[in-house]
Formats: C-alpha cells, structure tokens, sequence
C-alpha cells in the first residue's frame, strides 16, 4: 500500500509579540483585533494581524482573560481578585471578587451565548483540589 503525504503548508508569523503566559485569544470584531492576554505580567494586547501590530495595556494585576461588554464600554475581565471591568485605558474594578483565599485567582473565562461570563479559579500553588 503507498501512503501519499498531503501538501505540505507553511506557517507565517502574524504577530510578532512575546508573552509569559500567552493565553485566551478572542477576536475582537469590533475592533478588528485579537485580544489575548499574558496572565502572570497581568497585560491585555490588542493585536492586528494585517500589520502585525501589538498594542500592550498594563493593568497591574493577574489578567486570566478578557471578554467585550454588550454596552462597548471597556471589557469584562478575569483578574487575580474575581471578575472585573476593564477600562481601555487598564483601570481594574473588581465587581465580583472570588472567595479562595489569597492563593487562589482567577484563571480562564469565554462567555455563553447568552453572554453571561464563565470562568474558574485555580491555586497559585499547584495543590489537589485548588481552584473551582
């Protein structure tokens, strides 16, 4: 029996940019960018995959993930705290905090298609049964 091998495809970087921990990409429509985030330096990027631009927003906290609010008012967020708002200029509001304790943040989140936010905790120490 011989084995035919498709067509190798090539990769091309889209956008140069770096992180720590790279997560949570979403595409932004409204923006025309892709949001992600690096958790541990607590930034948001705004990538635009057509210049390959990286814009970056410190916003001094751990940062889990990002997801547009119906109102375009800034993002809802999933920071080190709870559930946030994030203002485009990086200003954190906690508006629901998580109750793990101080080893505990927020990690991942995407929202439903009722466009309620889902999200989880997890230990900062790697620890059976942290997080929920």
């Amino acid at each position: 029996m011989m084995i035919r091998h498709p067509q190798r495809l090539a990769a091309e970087v889209a956008i140069a940019a770096t992180a720590e921990v790279g997560e949570g990409p979403l595409w932004h429509a409204a923006s025309g960018r892709l949001l992600w985030v690096d958790i541990t330096r607590g930034t948001l990027h705004r990538s635009d995959p057509g210049s390959g631009a990286d814009a970056e927003t410190a916003t001094g906290t751990l940062l889990g993930a990002v997801a547009p609010r119906d109102d375009g008012d800034g993002l809802a967020a999933a920071v080190a705290d709870g559930f946030a708002l994030l203002s485009d200029a990086g200003e954190v509001t906690v508006v629901d905090p998580v109750s793990g304790g101080a080893d505990e943040r927020m990690n991942d989140a995407k929202c439903d298609p009722a466009g309620r936010l889902w999200g989880g905790s997890t230990a900062m120490t790697p620890t059976a049964g942290g997080g929920a």
